[in-house]
């Protein structure tokens, strides 16, 4: 047996040596195959050998072409390698004609070189055109520039890191059924920090055109220091740094004009929000990771549809504002200075806030328009939100309009106040949630002031407290420079509507301020000349505010000759009583222009005044004696 299986294997040897041979042919093939792979691989370019001492050379076109061919196949060649761009390169149209299958998983620094959009493109159904596709490394100081007619972004996705990127593309689209829009990554899990968009992305006033945001759409990783000076308008749902998100926003500041459409009407989109800085919350999240926003200022205005929610730092935190508890997001320390002009819920921070959401040591000084919800700090507040130690000085009298409050539930409100003397002597006080205070109890540093609105803020003399984390911005310290109208105490004050004594205005940091005719300003010194309506400027570093003031030239009046007065009731309908402790010769009642609309004589120490006559509105009182004035006195004509 032995023998004849030795016998068998002897004969088989040159059969086995063919086969180790074949074997080892094919071996040495496959090798020869992947070699010559790998080499057509390797970057030329115009130099370096793709380290991060020598990286490769992009110059020129046709280096950017190779360069992005890498990429094709989801191949990973760009995996630790250093890529650098070298000069402005202008990109032609045929460059995206091979689809790209894989990600970019290197270092990309341009330099701050310029890539320059073709003006027009194939705007081909569902192509949204980028420069790396799917990132996982680091794109460094790239600038893009152009004015095109197709939807554009550095990528599509990243995973890595993006900083000091730079757009300036004006994006215009008259048909684009692409649902999303995002100048520098369209979702974002990564790091995106210090970039800045300078282009407006506008797109006709059509159902197919969904979300658009200037650094992001969706934003699950951290967005940092970014900034948006662009206009953005024709979409549904717009955020002027992000739409959605369900990360951290820090430190980014919108500039750009927000505004969605105003007469479409489309039933199973009725509440798509809009914000200064992001749109809506979303994403998965527990009670451990929160996406939070904070340090963020919006300085744009805001004009989301008839049927949406408008806000200065957010929208809306769920799509359903007309059932809200889905949404979560924490906002702090953040600041609106833009107009809310539009939309069905408004407020200066965020139109609608649900019961898991958070905002914490907020400002507001952006002018809320009126609207069926409108607040300075939030339009719909819904059953446990919590609203704490935020500051309106925006003129706006209700802090958060509406609190839509389901079984046991109650509002967490606490600590809130605004400016009763810039909103215009009236506002709606709720003890301990949302409460009136002069100007001055409002400014300085004083232990009243942090024990009201606690330790989330910035304080000094001669302004208002400034969220920290921005106490050091231009834009914050402009808009906590306050206008000190004249209040005497808690019940004798001049408000916006009704400026009857000179004033002063707060001149720290080289704040400016100019006036019309009616209005002399040397210094922080104002001077009434004339009665009527007049707009205020205050400017700083090229940014500026203006509020209006109903000014009476004041009657110059000895303060030492003031006698005790009383009038009532105030509001008057028909009758007004006047009393006085000295005799009274006459009563002039005067308008906001400084017309005298009734006068009267008296002799006597108290006198009854019709006033039934009158029109709706805020007057003044003069009441004389024989040889002086012996007071002033506003009421309210109903």
């Amino acid at each position: 047996m032995v023998r004849r299986v030795l016998s068998l294997t002897m004969r088989n040897i040159p059969l086995l040596l063919s086969y180790i041979t074949m074997k080892k042919i094919l071996l040495i093939f496959l090798l020869l195959l992947i070699t010559a792979y790998s080499h057509s691989q390797q970057f030329v370019g115009s130099g370096g050998s793709g380290t991060e001492d020598d990286p490769f050379l992009i110059e020129n076109y046709n280096d950017f072409v190779e360069f992005r061919s890498l990429f094709y196949n989801a191949t990973q060649y760009t995996r630790n390698k250093y890529f650098q761009q070298v000069a402005d390169i202008a990109i032609e149209s045929d460059f995206w004609n091979n689809p790209i299958q894989g990600s970019f998983y290197g270092y990309f620094n341009g330099k701050g070189h310029t890539l320059l959009l073709p003006d027009t493109l194939n705007n081909y159904d569902n192509v949204f055109y980028t420069f790396f596709s799917d990132s996982q490394g680091i794109i460094d100081s790239v600038r893009v520039s152009g004015n095109v007619n197709y939807c554009f972004g550095i990528t599509q996705s990243n995973i890595g890191e993006i900083r000091n990127c730079k757009t300036n593309v004006n994006v215009t689209i008259d048909i684009c059924p692409y649902s999303e829009h995002s100048f520098i990554a369209n979702n974002n899990s990564g790091l995106i920090t210090d970039c800045t968009n300078y282009g407006n992305l506008i797109a006709e006033e059509n159902e197919m055109n969904f979300y658009a945001g200037s650094i992001a759409v969706t934003n699950s990783g951290t967005i940092s220091a970014c900034k948006n000076y662009g206009n953005i308008a024709g979409f549904l749902s717009i955020g002027g740094i992000c739409v959605i998100t369900g990360g951290t926003i820090h430190n980014c500041i919108n500039y750009g004009d927000i505004t969605s459409p105003q007469d479409l009407i489309i039933d199973y989109f009725d509440n798509l929000p809009s914000g200064g800085i992001f749109a809506i919350t979303g994403g998965e999240n527990d009670a451990n990771n929160i996406p939070t926003t904070e340090s963020c200022i919006n300085y744009g205005c805001i004009r989301a549809g008839k049927l949406y929610c408008g806000g200065g730092i957010m929208g809306s935190d769920s799509e359903n504002t007309e059932n809200a508890g889905d949404g979560s997001i924490i906002i702090r320390n953040c600041a609106n200075y833009g107009e809310i002009l539009s939309g069905k819920i408004r407020g200066g921070i965020s139109g609608s806030l649900s019961s898991l959401s958070n905002i914490f040591s907020c400002f507001n000084a952006g002018q809320v328009a009126s609207a069926t919800t409108s607040g300075g700090i939030v339009g719909t507040v819904y059953d446990t939100a919590h609203i704490s130690n935020c500051l309106d000085v925006s003129g706006m009298h209700i802090m958060i309009d509406k609190w839509e409050v389901t079984g046991d539930s109650i509002s967490n409100m606490s600590s809130n106040y605004y400016d009763r003397q810039m909103s215009g002597g009236s506002g709606e006080d709720i003890e301990g949630e949302t409460e009136g205070r002069l100007t001055s109890q409002l400014t300085g540093d004083t232990p009243e002031l942090r024990a009201m609105l606690g330790d989330g803020w910035s304080y000094a003399e001669g302004r208002y407290p400034i969220p920290l984390g921005l106490e050091t911005d231009s834009l914050a310290m402009l808009f906590a420079t306050p206008i000190y109208l004249y209040a005497e105490s808690e019940d004798e004050y001049d408000d916006v509507d009704l400026v009857q004594h000179h004033f002063t205005v707060g001149t720290e940091n080289n704040v400016s301020w100019a006036s019309g005719s009616r209005l002399n300003i040397v210094g922080e010194n104002a001077t009434i000349l004339a009665s009527g309506n007049e707009n205020v400027m205050a400017s700083l570093a090229g940014y500026s505010f203006t509020r209006s003031l109903n000014l009476i030239n004041p009657v110059i009046i000895d303060e030492h000759i003031f006698v005790d007065v009383k009038i009532f009731p105030n509001p008057a309908t028909d009758i007004l009583n006047i009393t006085s402790s000295e005799t009274i010769s006459e009563i002039e009642i005067v308008n906001t222009l400084g017309q005298v609309v009734k006068r009267i004589e008296v002799n006597a120490d108290n006198a009854v005044c019709d006033v039934d006559d009158l029109r709706s509105g805020v007057y003044v009182v003069r009441i004389h004696s024989a040889s002086t004035t012996l007071s002033l006195r506003r009421f309210v004509k109903e």
